[in-house]
Parts: C-alpha cells; sequence; structure tokens
C-alpha cells in the first residue's frame, strides 16, 4: 500500500487505511517531540509536506523505522506506531526493526 502525501488525505484518513490493513497497529501524527498537538483532521499537504511530497510505502515487508522515516522526510511529522498488547496500546520503540506484518501478527497473539 502507498500513501501519496499529495492527494489531499487527512491524517485520520492515512490512520485508517494504515488500522484498516494492520488491525492490531495504530499509527499517532505529532507536530514535535514533545508531544504537544496530535495531528488528526489536518491534510497532509496543508503545510506539512516538503516540496513535491511523496510516495509512502505502508507495505507489510517494510520495517517501522522505514516507514517512520519516509513519514517524517515527506511531511515533517512524527510518527510513533503502537502495537495492541491485551487491553493497552504499547509503543514499538524497542522493535522498530521488525517488519510491519511482524508487529501486527505480534499483536494479534497478545490480543
Amino acid at each position: 500500500m502507498i500513501v501519496n502525501t499529495n492527494e489531499g488525505k487527512t491524517v485520520g484518513e492515512v490512520r485508517k487505511r494504515f488500522n484498516e490493513l494492520y488491525p492490531f497497529l495504530r499509527i499517532e501524527f505529532y507536530q514535535n517531540s514533545d508531544f504537544g498537538r496530535v495531528i488528526r483532521k489536518e491534510k497532509l499537504d496543508d503545510g506539512f509536506c516538503l516540496a513535491g511530497g511523496g510516495m509512502i510505502d505502508i507495505s507489510g515487508q517494510r520495517s517501522v523505522t522505514d516507514v517512520k522515516n519516509d513519514f517524517l522526510v515527506a511531511t515533517k511529522l512524527i510518527a510513533f506506531v503502537y502495537r495492541k498488547s491485551g487491553n493497552v496500546w504499547i509503543e514499538t520503540s524497542h522493535t522498530d526493526s521488525w517488519l510491519l506484518e511482524q508487529q501486527n501478527f505480534e499483536g494479534e497473539e497478545m490480543d
């Protein structure tokens, strides 16, 4: 699945599509590392994308690290991926080298 940051998609639409592909993962976007503001309704191409925007591959064979880096480069937004673990969502920071499909499988196993 490719996300085109120039297609007028809102961050919420990207989050929804990500969750459809990976029901045991969640992606959140922040404007800065202070976690001051979660972006949801803003369009990716309204002030967040760098000139030219970009295509971001969120297919299962990509690592969390790669996807997070791609969003940062293309949109200037900091992405965090969370995995379901029982009734809570845990940040994947210690396992960001895992593939998205591997993260999703682990979340399913913990559900």
